[in-house]
């Protein structure tokens, strides 16, 4: 069928409260569905509370399937975790590949949250009738926010590669979207070296990378980046931020 699945680590759905945990992941996922499927370190989908959790230095590398650290997609809080399972997505299908340290989509609030490992993510879908309508999405603590992110560090490689794709990469998000609720990133910091570098680049798409975001469309407040960044594409507009403050 076509129902969302999520994988997690310890908790698939969480509606209370998860707390001073910690995992260790090795593994490999494939996606042989319609559904979309999604995989996160400790909890897949969460209403609840996700507290003091850590993700030690693991590695788990996946086709077509979305990958979050901690959290897949958050309803609610997200508090003093950090990740350092070294997160991997590539897909050939017709797939949108979403890849974060911490969360995949936020729609709650993420406090205080650390991403150490290299996150990344590559279509190589070909194109079909000159249709060129997907994206690949990676960000060092979350791909897709829709809520608030404050007090939260990354210091990991963040990757987005595309054959014809649109592609964004942010140090702390790499969309913030402005929705009829205000989408905030607060009080972040990122930071790399020339080895753990944010990174972007399609053949023939749109490129945005960011040392805080790679494309915003509401607020950026009090955050820094220090460290490179480099975006490459044919297409004839590259969008590259190296810092919001």
């Amino acid at each position: 069928n076509d129902e969302d699945i999520y994988l997690a680590g310890l908790v698939a759905e969480n509606s209370g409260t998860v707390e001073d945990s910690k995992i260790e992941i090795y593994g490999t996922l494939n996606n042989n569905r319609s559904s979309n499927v999604y995989f996160a370190g400790v909890v897949g989908l969460n209403d609840g509370v996700v507290k003091n959790c850590t993700t030690v230095t693991a590695r788990v590398q996946a086709d077509t399937v979305d990958m979050g650290g901690i959290v897949a997609v958050n309803n609610n809080l997200i508090e003093k975790c950090s990740n350092d399972i070294t997160l991997v997505q590539t897909s050939a299908k017709e797939w949108h590949p979403n890849t974060a340290g911490v969360c995949i989509t936020n729609h709650g609030k993420i406090d205080g949250c650390v991403n150490t490992a290299e996150v990344s993510a590559e279509s190589t879908v070909a194109a079909k009738s000159g249709d060129s309508d997907y994206a690949v999405i990676v960000g060092g603590i979350v791909c897709d926010n829709y809520g608030g992110i404050y007090n939260s560090k990354n210091s990991g490689k963040i990757v987005a590669k595309g054959d014809i794709s649109v592609c964004y990469a942010g140090g702390v998000a790499a969309r913030n979207i402005l929705t009829d609720v205000r989408a905030i990133v607060e009080k972040c910091q990122s930071s790399n070296d020339e080895e753990n570098i944010i990174f972007a680049f399609s053949k023939s798409g749109l490129v945005c990378v960011g040392g805080i975001v790679g494309h915003n469309s509401s607020e950026v407040v009090k955050s820094g980046f220090v460290g490179n960044i480099d975006a490459n594409t044919n297409f004839a507009d590259t969008t590259k931020v190296a810092c919001y403050v």
